[in-house]
């Protein structure tokens, strides 16, 4: 019982209990209170000509004085007859001239004669309650007449009917039985508007709980709970508003998972490039250290060369690192002016070709016709260029080609970069751009990198309004894409997976 209190459709019941309950109670106090009105009404109308046969049998000796014999009989007669009435013979403004029930004298010497007036005058606002001599503050329905006494003197014959026996007696049973009958039909309403109140309010409830339920097994870790939809009403809307906030919800914890994953796949990878160079670098420099002069000056100058590539991997990792940071901060602004894709292309292509004849790939810039200059930030583009032409010199084998063109699309210049290596799966594809993501091949081949080549690529070329374009085939080769404007674009920071091509 105290569980279904505390619940809603416990509390909109007892609620609901308590306002019938006060409701009944007003109604029960109202109607008794017309129905005491209404048999005061029926006491007084049907009593109304007493005060008036009351002052015909009275007549005679109230002309001749209420001292005289004659006067005295006339009223032991009509107390003999009227016992239970308490009759006052009032002047004109009200004041008590005679007390007819020889009781002892009375509360108060005059009386409000406005009650009265109305009462001799209109028959139809009954019940009309007038002052009760008897008591101070006391008010009771009456009869009146009008009367002329000792010497011509106009007065009331004034009659409070509390005490006649067929009214109090219609007055009691009437009062008790229609009472009784309230109390029975209330009493019945009450206990099925109860029961029906508690099944209404259950089944009114019934979808906020299953509302509840879904939002109480999110609370404890089950992300995939949803509440029912289907109604347009508050509780249809309030359980839509839940989908969407726990899909929200969800969409953020996927992306703290994925952050995490990124963050500990960026520790796993520069603390095992580091390492690697660091040892290479160390083995180098030991070998220096211990040279007696036995070292040729051949084997010097390798040791010298090992150490200068390990600086510059860890120098371009640093930058990589430092760079990434600047694009999740927005602090890199690309600073565009206008220049010649083609020619930054042949220049940052010439760069790599001793690394491209040291690996035995054929590195060919291909732009058979002029393009129009790109509007862009050329420091920006020659990073993206490097990256994508080392990536693809990383994955292509001895004996393979590697080729730079590009060519004019309307308002843009795109430039891609296309090798014959090992190519990308198809589950991979999506992946790719991703920060420290590897594809199988390169883990099981053992290739060498941070993961951070296409990423960063990915994110220079979104600065410039474009996106990167890949499309590849397992052992078919791979071609990256990418479009940068002829005019001078808006900058944009939207971010998002390179959008794959099918191969």
């Amino acid at each position: 019982m105290h569980r279904f209190l505390r619940s809603l459709h416990g509390r909109l019941t007892a609620l609901y209990l308590a306002l019938l309950l006060v409701a009944v109670g007003t109604c029960l106090g109202l109607a008794s209170w017309q129905v005491g009105r209404y048999v005061r009404e029926v006491e007084q109308r049907v009593n109304r000509p007493v005060a008036r046969a009351l002052a015909h049998e009275l007549d005679v000796s109230l002309r001749h004085g209420l001292g005289t014999p004659a006067a005295r009989e006339a009223i032991r007669r009509v107390q003999a007859l009227h016992p239970a009435l308490d009759i006052y013979l009032l002047d004109a403004e009200g004041r008590i001239v005679r007390e007819f029930e020889q009781q002892g004298l009375p509360a108060r010497d005059q009386v409000d004669v406005g009650p009265i007036r109305v009462f001799l005058a209109d028959s139809t606002r009954l019940p009309l309650f007038g002052d009760d001599p008897a008591e101070l503050g006391a008010r009771e329905v009456f009869s009146a007449a009008t009367v002329t006494y000792e010497g011509g003197q106009r007065g009331y014959l004034y009659a409070i009917l509390r005490g006649m026996p067929h009214a109090s007696a219609a007055k009691r049973v009437g009062e008790s039985y229609v009472l009784r009958m309230l109390a029975v039909a209330s009493l019945i309403a009450i206990v099925l508007s109860a029961v029906g109140g508690t099944v209404l309010f259950g089944v009114l409830t019934r979808r906020f709980r299953t509302l509840m339920g879904a939002v109480e097994r999110f609370r404890t870790g089950d992300f995939a709970a949803r509440a029912p939809e289907g109604h347009d009403d508050e509780i249809g809307r309030l359980g839509r508003a839940f989908n969407e906030m726990a899909e929200r919800t969800r969409a953020h914890l996927d992306a703290l998972h994925e952050a995490d994953d990124a963050r500990r796949a960026l520790a796993e990878n520069v603390a095992h490039d580091f390492r690697g160079a660091l040892a290479s670098t160390r083995d180098a420099a030991e070998l220096l250290l211990a040279d007696d002069g036995s070292l040729s000056p051949s084997t010097q100058r390798e040791a010298a060369r090992s150490i200068l590539g390990d600086v510059g991997r860890l120098t371009a990792l640093t930058d990589q690192l430092v760079l990434l940071s600047d694009l999740d901060a927005r602090r890199l602004t690309p600073s565009a002016e206008p220049f010649s894709a083609a020619e930054l292309a042949q220049d940052v292509a010439l760069r790599f070709r001793g690394e491209a004849d040291r690996l035995g790939v054929a590195l060919k810039p291909m732009f058979d016709r002029p393009l129009p200059p790109v509007h862009a930030d050329i420091a920006l583009v020659e990073r993206v260029l490097a990256n994508l032409i080392e990536n693809a010199l990383k994955h292509t084998p001895p004996g393979g080609i590697v080729r730079v063109a590009g060519q004019a699309e309307g308002d843009r210049v795109r430039l891609s970069i296309s090798d014959t290596g090992h190519g990308i799966a198809p589950d991979d594809l999506p992946l790719v751009t991703r920060r420290f993501y590897r594809t199988v091949q390169s883990r099981s081949r053992g290739a060498s990198g941070s993961g951070l080549g296409l990423a960063i690529a990915r994110e220079l070329v979104e600065l410039h309004g474009g996106a990167l374009e890949i499309s590849s085939a397992l052992g078919a080769g791979t071609t990256v894409a990418f479009t940068l404007p002829t005019r001078a674009p808006a900058p944009s920071i939207a971010g998002g997976p390179a959008r794959p091509i099918a191969s």
